[in-house]
C-alpha cells in the first residue's frame, strides 16, 4: 500500500513538473515569436510617435484606412482597431502604450450601442496571457478585472488552458514558425469585400446608462498625459432603430462626433453596421476633412 501511494505520489510531481515545463515553453515561444495580433503588436510598441491613433472594434478596424489618412495629412497614423474589442480593451491598450513610453498626439475611439454594454469580451485579454507575469501595467489590469487572476498568474498552465482558442497549440505553433497575421499591423486597417443583403439591419439601444466606467477611465487618461481625444460614431446602414440613441451619447460625451447616419446608400456597407471597401475609403475621407486638418 505504501508503495501504490509513493507511485501515486511521483506521478502528481511528475504532472506538476510537466505542467511547469510546458506552460515555460508556451510562455517563451510567445516572448521570442513575432507578433500574429494586434494585441501583442500593442504591447510590443516602444517610444514611437502617431500623431493618429484610432482604436475600438472591427467597426474600426474596417472603417479607416491608415494609408489614405497618411496620404491626405502626411502624418503617421495607426488602426489598433479590433475584431471583438470592448472599452476596457481599449484601455488596456491605452496604458500599455503610455507605459511604453509611445507619444500619442491624438486618439479617435469608436463609439456606439456597446456603450450600454459592460460585459468583458476577453478575447483580446486572452492573446496578452503570456504577459501576465511579465508586464506590469497587464498583470495590475488582470488583477483588478480578473476574478480568477491567482490561478492565472500561480498555477501552472491554467491559462494557456483556459485561453486555448487564442494562445494554444495552434498558435505556440505558428508563432514558432514565425508565421506571420494577415493584416500589417502597422497599418492595421482590414477592409471587407462584398455587399450587404437587403434585410440586413442594426438596432441601438432604446436608453442610455449613468455612465461606462472603462469609458471614463479613457477619459482620464488621456487627459492626464495630455492626449486629444475624440469618440466618434462610425457609420450605418440605413435601417436602423433607435437613431435617437446617439443623441444621448452626445449628451454624455461632449467629444462626441456622430457619423451613424452620414452614408444613406447601402452599397457602401458589407453589412449594416460594418462599411466595405469602398464604404470605408469613402469614411475615411469624410472623417480627414473634419477632423485631422485642425488636430494637432
Amino acid at each position: 500500500m505504501k508503495k501504490f501511494g509513493s507511485y501515486i505520489g511521483y506521478f502528481f510531481m511528475l504532472v506538476i513538473a510537466s505542467l511547469y515545463l510546458v506552460d515555460f515553453l508556451y510562455t517563451e515561444a510567445y516572448k521570442r515569436g513575432i507578433p500574429r495580433n494586434k494585441a501583442r503588436y500593442t504591447l510590443l510598441l516602444k517610444n514611437q510617435t502617431f500623431d493618429y491613433v484610432f482604436m475600438g472594434s472591427s467597426r474600426v478596424e474596417n472603417s479607416i484606412s491608415t494609408q489614405e489618412i497618411e496620404r491626405i495629412t502626411q502624418k503617421r497614423a495607426i488602426n489598433l482597431g479590433t475584431q471583438g474589442a470592448d472599452f476596457d480593451d481599449v484601455y488596456l491598450f491605452l496604458k500599455l502604450l503610455v507605459a511604453n513610453n509611445n507619444n500619442l498626439k491624438n486618439v479617435f475611439v469608436q463609439i456606439d450601442g456597446s456603450y450600454v454594454n459592460q460585459i468583458d469580451s476577453q478575447i483580446l485579454k486572452s492573446q496578452l496571457i503570456p504577459y501576465v507575469s511579465s508586464n506590469d501595467v497587464l498583470e495590475e489590469h488582470m488583477k483588478l478585472n480578473e476574478k480568477d487572476f491567482y490561478k492565472l498568474k500561480y498555477i501552472p498552465f491554467y491559462k494557456y488552458a483556459k485561453s486555448d482558442y487564442s494562445v494554444g497549440f495552434r498558435e505556440v505553433f505558428m508563432t514558432l514558425l514565425q508565421k506571420k497575421s494577415n493584416i500589417a499591423f502597422d497599418d492595421g486597417f482590414v477592409p471587407l469585400d462584398g455587399y450587404m443583403n437587403s434585410d440586413s439591419s442594426a438596432r441601438f439601444p432604446n436608453t442610455i446608462k449613468q455612465n461606462n466606467k472603462a469609458v471614463d477611465e479613457i477619459s482620464k487618461l488621456c487627459q492626464g498625459n495630455k492626449i486629444n481625444l475624440l469618440f466618434f460614431c462610425a457609420p450605418y446602414c440605413s435601417n436602423v432603430e433607435n437613431k435617437h440613441f446617439t443623441k444621448l451619447l452626445e449628451n454624455k460625451l461632449p467629444n462626441f462626433k456622430d457619423y451613424s447616419g452620414s452614408f444613406t446608400n447601402d452599397s457602401l456597407f458589407r453589412d449594416c453596421s460594418h462599411l466595405n471597401e469602398k464604404g470605408a475609403l469613402k469614411f475615411t475621407a469624410l472623417f480627414a476633412q473634419e477632423n485631422l486638418k485642425e488636430s494637432k
